[in-house]
Protein backbone atom coordinates (compact mmCIF):
# COMPACT_ATOMS: atom_id res chain seq x y z
CA UNK A 1 0.00 0.00 0.00
CA UNK A 2 1.25 3.43 -1.04
CA UNK A 3 1.07 4.69 2.69
CA UNK A 4 2.59 8.41 1.01
CA UNK A 5 -0.34 8.63 -1.12
CA UNK A 6 -3.12 7.95 0.96
CA UNK A 7 -1.45 10.42 3.69
CA UNK A 8 -1.02 13.25 1.10
CA UNK A 9 -4.64 12.49 0.07
CA UNK A 10 -5.82 13.24 3.87
CA UNK A 11 -3.38 16.29 4.21
CA UNK A 12 -4.10 17.70 1.28
CA UNK A 13 -7.93 17.24 1.61
CA UNK A 14 -8.34 17.78 5.20
CA UNK A 15 -5.40 19.19 6.78
CA UNK A 16 -3.53 22.81 5.97
CA UNK A 17 0.70 22.66 5.35
CA UNK A 18 1.02 24.63 8.01
CA UNK A 19 -0.68 22.77 10.88
CA UNK A 20 1.31 21.73 13.75
CA UNK A 21 2.13 18.08 13.86
CA UNK A 22 3.94 15.17 15.63
CA UNK A 23 5.51 11.90 13.67
CA UNK A 24 6.11 8.77 15.45
CA UNK A 25 7.80 5.79 14.24
CA UNK A 26 10.02 3.17 16.24
CA UNK A 27 13.15 4.80 14.43
CA UNK A 28 11.96 8.63 13.81
CA UNK A 29 9.93 11.04 16.08
CA UNK A 30 9.31 14.93 15.68
CA UNK A 31 7.24 16.88 16.88
CA UNK A 32 6.26 20.24 16.28
CA UNK A 33 6.48 20.39 12.82
CA UNK A 34 4.56 21.76 9.72
CA UNK A 35 1.81 18.71 8.45
CA UNK A 36 3.87 19.36 5.08
CA UNK A 37 6.70 18.07 6.10
CA UNK A 38 5.27 14.73 6.58
CA UNK A 39 5.06 13.32 3.12
CA UNK A 40 9.23 14.36 3.15
CA UNK A 41 9.82 11.84 5.97
CA UNK A 42 7.51 9.13 4.38
CA UNK A 43 9.50 9.29 0.77
CA UNK A 44 12.70 9.53 2.47
CA UNK A 45 12.26 6.22 4.54
CA UNK A 46 10.53 2.93 4.73
CA UNK A 47 8.77 2.88 8.01
CA UNK A 48 6.14 -0.08 8.59
CA UNK A 49 4.10 2.18 11.37
CA UNK A 50 3.81 5.49 12.70
CA UNK A 51 1.58 7.94 13.74
CA UNK A 52 1.04 11.83 12.83
CA UNK A 53 -0.67 13.96 15.84
CA UNK A 54 -2.09 17.03 15.08
CA UNK A 55 -5.05 19.20 16.82
CA UNK A 56 -7.89 17.16 16.40
CA UNK A 57 -6.88 14.42 14.56
CA UNK A 58 -4.89 11.36 14.73
CA UNK A 59 -3.65 9.36 11.61
CA UNK A 60 -1.69 5.90 12.29
CA UNK A 61 -0.41 3.51 9.56
CA UNK A 62 0.78 0.07 10.36
CA UNK A 63 1.60 -3.13 8.38
CA UNK A 64 1.44 -6.62 10.17
CA UNK A 65 3.92 -8.30 7.68
CA UNK A 66 2.78 -11.71 9.61
CA UNK A 67 -0.85 -11.37 8.26
CA UNK A 68 0.50 -9.84 4.88
CA UNK A 69 -1.96 -6.44 5.52
CA UNK A 70 -1.69 -3.24 6.44
CA UNK A 71 -4.05 -1.01 8.46
CA UNK A 72 -4.87 2.47 8.27
CA UNK A 73 -6.79 4.02 11.25
CA UNK A 74 -7.74 8.00 11.13
CA UNK A 75 -9.39 9.14 14.20
CA UNK A 76 -10.75 13.25 13.86
CA UNK A 77 -13.02 15.64 15.67
CA UNK A 78 -12.27 17.80 12.34
CA UNK A 79 -15.30 18.86 10.33
CA UNK A 80 -13.73 17.30 7.19
CA UNK A 81 -13.65 13.65 8.47
CA UNK A 82 -16.71 13.24 7.30
CA UNK A 83 -18.28 9.96 5.16
CA UNK A 84 -18.02 11.39 2.17
CA UNK A 85 -14.22 12.59 2.71
CA UNK A 86 -13.73 9.26 3.88
CA UNK A 87 -15.57 7.53 0.60
CA UNK A 88 -13.38 9.70 -1.52
CA UNK A 89 -9.94 9.13 0.65
CA UNK A 90 -10.54 5.66 -0.37
CA UNK A 91 -11.30 5.58 -3.74
CA UNK A 92 -8.69 7.81 -4.72
CA UNK A 93 -5.93 5.57 -2.97
CA UNK A 94 -6.81 2.60 -1.72
CA UNK A 95 -9.99 0.94 -3.82
CA UNK A 96 -8.05 0.00 -6.89
CA UNK A 97 -5.23 -1.99 -5.03
CA UNK A 98 -5.38 -5.89 -5.28
CA UNK A 99 -4.86 -5.83 -1.69
CA UNK A 100 -7.55 -4.09 -0.67
CA UNK A 101 -9.87 -5.80 1.49
CA UNK A 102 -11.79 -3.52 3.46
CA UNK A 103 -12.79 -0.11 4.63
CA UNK A 104 -14.66 0.78 8.26
CA UNK A 105 -16.22 4.27 9.12
CA UNK A 106 -16.88 4.19 13.07
CA UNK A 107 -18.35 6.97 14.34
CA UNK A 108 -17.24 6.65 18.20
CA UNK A 109 -19.20 8.73 19.83
CA UNK A 110 -22.26 7.12 18.37
CA UNK A 111 -20.80 3.36 19.33
CA UNK A 112 -20.23 4.73 23.15
CA UNK A 113 -23.38 6.03 23.76
CA UNK A 114 -25.12 2.98 22.02
CA UNK A 115 -22.75 0.90 24.98
CA UNK A 116 -23.46 2.77 28.14
CA UNK A 117 -25.25 0.02 30.50
CA UNK A 118 -24.10 1.29 33.90
CA UNK A 119 -27.02 3.24 35.43
CA UNK A 120 -24.67 5.75 37.35
CA UNK A 121 -22.39 6.84 33.74
CA UNK A 122 -26.21 8.25 32.09
CA UNK A 123 -26.62 10.09 35.88
CA UNK A 124 -23.38 11.95 34.98
CA UNK A 125 -23.88 12.49 31.71
CA UNK A 126 -27.63 13.62 32.51
CA UNK A 127 -29.16 11.38 30.25
CA UNK A 128 -32.50 9.85 31.19
CA UNK A 129 -33.24 6.11 31.09
CA UNK A 130 -36.69 6.01 30.98
CA UNK A 131 -37.99 3.60 28.79
CA UNK A 132 -34.96 1.75 28.09
CA UNK A 133 -34.51 -2.00 28.68
CA UNK A 134 -33.24 -3.32 31.64
CA UNK A 135 -31.57 -6.51 32.59
CA UNK A 136 -29.32 -8.04 35.23
CA UNK A 137 -25.58 -8.05 35.60
CA UNK A 138 -25.55 -11.48 35.76
CA UNK A 139 -23.69 -10.70 38.78
CA UNK A 140 -24.11 -12.64 42.47
CA UNK A 141 -26.04 -10.65 45.43
CA UNK A 142 -24.52 -8.51 46.93
CA UNK A 143 -23.25 -6.79 43.73
CA UNK A 144 -25.92 -7.71 41.32
CA UNK A 145 -27.56 -4.68 40.08
CA UNK A 146 -30.03 -3.75 36.90
CA UNK A 147 -28.03 -2.19 33.67
CA UNK A 148 -29.39 -1.26 30.81
CA UNK A 149 -30.00 -3.79 28.22
CA UNK A 150 -27.74 -2.30 24.94
CA UNK A 151 -27.48 -5.79 23.41
CA UNK A 152 -29.99 -4.95 20.64
CA UNK A 153 -28.32 -1.21 20.00
CA UNK A 154 -26.95 -0.19 16.52
CA UNK A 155 -23.30 -0.32 17.26
CA UNK A 156 -23.23 -2.94 20.08
CA UNK A 157 -20.38 -4.72 21.03
CA UNK A 158 -21.96 -7.32 23.51
CA UNK A 159 -22.94 -7.50 27.07
CA UNK A 160 -21.36 -6.03 29.79
CA UNK A 161 -20.73 -6.65 33.30
CA UNK A 162 -20.34 -3.69 36.13
CA UNK A 163 -18.81 -4.22 39.15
Amino acid sequence: MDVSAIWSQFHYTGIPDETSVSFGSADINRTSIRASKIEEILDGAHVPSFEVLGDGFSFSYGQNAGQNYDHVFIKSNLAVLNPEFCDELISATLADSLNFTQAHLVDEDYQYYQNICDPLDFKALGLSMEGLPMKSNGLPFPLEQQIVDTSQNPGATGSAKIM
